[in-house]
Protein backbone atom coordinates (compact mmCIF):
# COMPACT_ATOMS: atom_id res chain seq x y z
CA UNK A 1 0.00 0.00 0.00
CA UNK A 2 1.19 3.26 -1.12
CA UNK A 3 0.40 6.57 -0.37
CA UNK A 4 -1.81 7.42 3.01
CA UNK A 5 -5.06 6.32 3.93
CA UNK A 6 -7.00 7.58 6.54
CA UNK A 7 -10.31 6.45 8.02
CA UNK A 8 -12.61 8.45 10.53
CA UNK A 9 -12.95 5.40 13.60
CA UNK A 10 -15.53 5.58 16.18
CA UNK A 11 -14.61 4.17 19.46
CA UNK A 12 -17.62 4.51 21.65
CA UNK A 13 -16.79 7.84 22.33
CA UNK A 14 -18.64 11.06 21.66
CA UNK A 15 -15.91 12.78 19.24
CA UNK A 16 -13.97 10.77 15.86
CA UNK A 17 -10.47 10.18 16.18
CA UNK A 18 -8.64 9.92 12.96
CA UNK A 19 -5.62 7.31 12.04
CA UNK A 20 -3.35 7.60 9.19
CA UNK A 21 -1.94 4.49 8.07
CA UNK A 22 1.13 4.69 6.44
CA UNK A 23 2.27 2.72 3.26
CA UNK A 24 5.74 4.07 4.42
CA UNK A 25 8.43 3.67 6.66
CA UNK A 26 7.48 -0.26 7.58
CA UNK A 27 3.92 0.74 7.34
CA UNK A 28 4.19 2.34 10.67
CA UNK A 29 0.92 3.31 12.09
CA UNK A 30 0.39 6.35 13.70
CA UNK A 31 -2.08 8.48 15.32
CA UNK A 32 -3.48 11.81 14.75
CA UNK A 33 -5.74 13.22 17.12
CA UNK A 34 -6.96 17.10 16.89
CA UNK A 35 -4.13 17.52 14.66
CA UNK A 36 -1.27 16.43 16.57
CA UNK A 37 0.32 12.66 16.08
CA UNK A 38 0.60 10.43 19.01
CA UNK A 39 3.15 8.98 20.15
CA UNK A 40 3.34 5.17 20.69
CA UNK A 41 4.49 3.14 23.82
CA UNK A 42 5.63 0.05 24.45
CA UNK A 43 2.89 -1.08 27.55
CA UNK A 44 3.70 -4.49 28.34
CA UNK A 45 5.22 -5.50 25.12
CA UNK A 46 1.91 -4.24 23.13
CA UNK A 47 2.36 -0.66 21.40
CA UNK A 48 -0.64 2.36 23.12
CA UNK A 49 -1.28 5.36 22.75
CA UNK A 50 -3.07 7.77 25.52
CA UNK A 51 -5.55 10.69 24.02
CA UNK A 52 -8.11 12.80 26.23
CA UNK A 53 -11.54 13.64 25.21
CA UNK A 54 -13.09 16.05 27.13
CA UNK A 55 -11.16 15.99 30.05
CA UNK A 56 -11.11 11.72 30.52
CA UNK A 57 -8.03 10.16 29.64
CA UNK A 58 -8.33 6.78 27.42
CA UNK A 59 -5.57 4.38 27.01
CA UNK A 60 -5.99 1.83 23.93
CA UNK A 61 -3.57 -0.70 22.00
CA UNK A 62 -2.39 0.45 18.40
CA UNK A 63 -3.80 -3.48 17.08
CA UNK A 64 -7.48 -2.48 18.35
CA UNK A 65 -7.36 0.55 16.91
CA UNK A 66 -6.05 -0.72 13.17
CA UNK A 67 -8.37 -3.24 13.14
CA UNK A 68 -11.27 -1.08 14.22
CA UNK A 69 -10.20 1.47 11.35
CA UNK A 70 -9.25 -0.63 8.78
CA UNK A 71 -11.15 -4.20 9.06
CA UNK A 72 -14.65 -3.71 11.48
CA UNK A 73 -15.46 -3.04 14.88
CA UNK A 74 -15.34 -5.67 17.55
CA UNK A 75 -17.78 -8.34 18.00
CA UNK A 76 -18.47 -8.99 21.75
CA UNK A 77 -15.54 -11.26 23.50
CA UNK A 78 -12.86 -10.27 20.45
CA UNK A 79 -9.69 -9.82 20.90
CA UNK A 80 -6.92 -7.58 18.74
CA UNK A 81 -4.60 -11.20 17.43
CA UNK A 82 -1.35 -10.64 15.90
CA UNK A 83 -0.86 -13.63 13.19
CA UNK A 84 2.78 -13.54 13.69
CA UNK A 85 2.87 -13.05 17.18
CA UNK A 86 5.00 -9.92 17.75
CA UNK A 87 3.12 -7.77 19.65
CA UNK A 88 4.71 -4.74 17.91
CA UNK A 89 4.06 -5.90 14.79
CA UNK A 90 0.34 -3.96 13.76
CA UNK A 91 0.25 -3.80 10.05
CA UNK A 92 -3.28 -4.84 8.81
CA UNK A 93 -2.33 -7.53 6.91
CA UNK A 94 -0.67 -8.93 10.43
CA UNK A 95 -4.02 -8.74 12.63
CA UNK A 96 -6.96 -10.33 12.75
CA UNK A 97 -10.43 -10.11 15.37
CA UNK A 98 -10.12 -13.66 17.48
CA UNK A 99 -11.32 -14.78 20.78
CA UNK A 100 -9.95 -15.94 23.62
CA UNK A 101 -9.55 -19.39 22.52
CA UNK A 102 -8.66 -18.45 19.47
CA UNK A 103 -5.38 -16.40 20.78
CA UNK A 104 -4.49 -19.19 23.28
CA UNK A 105 -4.25 -21.62 20.74
CA UNK A 106 -2.10 -19.54 18.89
CA UNK A 107 -0.07 -19.30 21.64
CA UNK A 108 0.33 -23.16 22.00
CA UNK A 109 0.52 -23.91 18.62
CA UNK A 110 3.75 -21.48 18.13
CA UNK A 111 5.67 -23.61 21.47
CA UNK A 112 4.96 -20.13 23.23
CA UNK A 113 3.07 -21.20 25.97
CA UNK A 114 5.41 -23.14 28.48
CA UNK A 115 3.69 -26.08 30.24
CA UNK A 116 4.98 -28.67 32.46
CA UNK A 117 8.61 -28.33 33.35
CA UNK A 118 8.97 -25.74 31.22
CA UNK A 119 6.46 -23.49 32.71
CA UNK A 120 8.18 -21.08 35.34
CA UNK A 121 5.77 -21.92 38.25
CA UNK A 122 6.73 -25.86 38.09
CA UNK A 123 7.37 -27.51 41.24
CA UNK A 124 6.59 -31.22 40.80
CA UNK A 125 9.90 -32.56 39.89
CA UNK A 126 9.60 -34.76 36.25
CA UNK A 127 10.78 -38.00 38.55
CA UNK A 128 7.86 -37.54 40.33
CA UNK A 129 5.48 -36.73 37.05
CA UNK A 130 6.50 -40.39 35.89
CA UNK A 131 6.32 -42.14 39.50
CA UNK A 132 2.66 -40.69 39.61
CA UNK A 133 1.81 -41.54 35.61
CA UNK A 134 3.55 -44.80 35.72
CA UNK A 135 1.56 -45.84 38.88
CA UNK A 136 4.52 -46.58 41.00
CA UNK A 137 3.37 -44.28 43.16
CA UNK A 138 -0.30 -43.03 44.28
CA UNK A 139 -1.15 -39.64 44.76
CA UNK A 140 -1.87 -39.91 48.03
CA UNK A 141 1.43 -41.40 48.97
CA UNK A 142 2.75 -38.75 46.83
CA UNK A 143 1.02 -36.08 48.83
CA UNK A 144 2.44 -36.85 51.98
CA UNK A 145 6.12 -37.53 51.28
CA UNK A 146 5.82 -33.89 49.37
CA UNK A 147 3.75 -31.87 50.92
CA UNK A 148 2.24 -30.96 47.32
CA UNK A 149 -1.42 -31.14 47.50
CA UNK A 150 -3.56 -34.42 46.65
CA UNK A 151 -5.65 -32.61 44.29
CA UNK A 152 -2.36 -31.24 41.99
CA UNK A 153 -0.84 -34.82 42.61
CA UNK A 154 -4.54 -36.80 41.28
CA UNK A 155 -4.45 -34.37 37.89
CA UNK A 156 -0.97 -35.43 36.93
CA UNK A 157 -1.70 -39.06 37.67
CA UNK A 158 -4.63 -39.22 35.46
CA UNK A 159 -3.06 -36.90 32.85
CA UNK A 160 -5.16 -33.77 33.40
CA UNK A 161 -1.80 -31.72 33.75
CA UNK A 162 1.42 -32.48 32.43
CA UNK A 163 -0.02 -33.71 29.40
CA UNK A 164 2.73 -33.78 26.85
CA UNK A 165 4.60 -35.53 29.61
CA UNK A 166 1.27 -38.33 29.81
CA UNK A 167 1.64 -38.87 26.25
CA UNK A 168 5.91 -39.59 26.55
CA UNK A 169 5.06 -42.21 29.20
CA UNK A 170 2.30 -43.65 27.54
CA UNK A 171 4.20 -43.99 24.57
CA UNK A 172 7.26 -45.78 26.61
CA UNK A 173 4.91 -48.18 28.29
CA UNK A 174 3.65 -49.68 24.59
CA UNK A 175 7.33 -50.02 23.44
Amino acid sequence: MTGVQTCALPICFPVTISLKYCGLHDKEVTQQYEGRILSQYDRNGYMSVRFGINGKKYVELVSRLVLMAFDRMPADHEFACHNDSNPTNNRIENLRWDNQTGNMKDRTDRGLYKRGQDHHAAKVPVDLVDALQSGKITPAEAAKQTGFRYGHLWRIAKGQCWKQRFAKNATLETL
